[in-house]
């Protein structure tokens, strides 16, 4: 899967979202609060919404365009937060627009929307099921991303 290839899968997730019909996103949005009761319906429609306006082609090729392409794939952990909708999404996508492989922790507060984020960009371009794994732990990654407090910082120093 070469860089175009990534940023039109993403591209076309952007597209979905904008375009997700009400009764779907309901379902969705309803999951997702019963899952984590702070999550409001409005707030999974903003989440969407910002999503979807990062998804832009021009946006993401300006953004892309900086950046050198690996030479080849590394491990990349990310430990997904729950605070916020989908907070996690932006260390998603640019693990995986940079051609790196994504292992990560989801948060047990925020798993339904990022599942269906995953599922949609799965089904949009198959090839990223080889560069998508959720895990329990995050060993055997060649580096970590995650975001939190102090006391996030001190947890992974004791996790690591």
């Amino acid at each position: 899967m070469n860089q175009t290839d990534r940023i039109q899968a993403f591209v076309t997730l952007g597209n979905r979202l904008r375009t997700l019909p009400a009764d779907q996103f309901n379902i969705i949005a309803q999951k997702a609060h019963h899952e984590n009761g702070w999550f409001s319906r409005e707030s999974v429609a903003l989440a969407f919404k910002g999503i979807s306006v990062q998804l832009e082609e021009s946006r993401l090729a300006n953004w892309i365009s900086g950046y050198p392409v690996p030479a080849s794939a590394r491990q990349i952990g990310v430990a997904m937060a729950g605070n916020i909708p989908l907070v996690g999404f932006h260390d998603f996508c640019v693990t995986l627009l940079s051609g790196h492989r994504l292992r990560y922790k989801p948060s047990s507060r925020d798993s339904v929307l990022l599942d269906y984020l995953q599922q949609q960009l799965i089904d949009i371009e198959p090839q990223f099921a080889d560069y998508i794994t959720a895990v329990d732990q995050l060993r055997g990654v060649d580096a970590i991303i995650a975001t939190g407090s102090d006391n996030t910082s001190r947890y992974f120093e004791y996790y690591f």
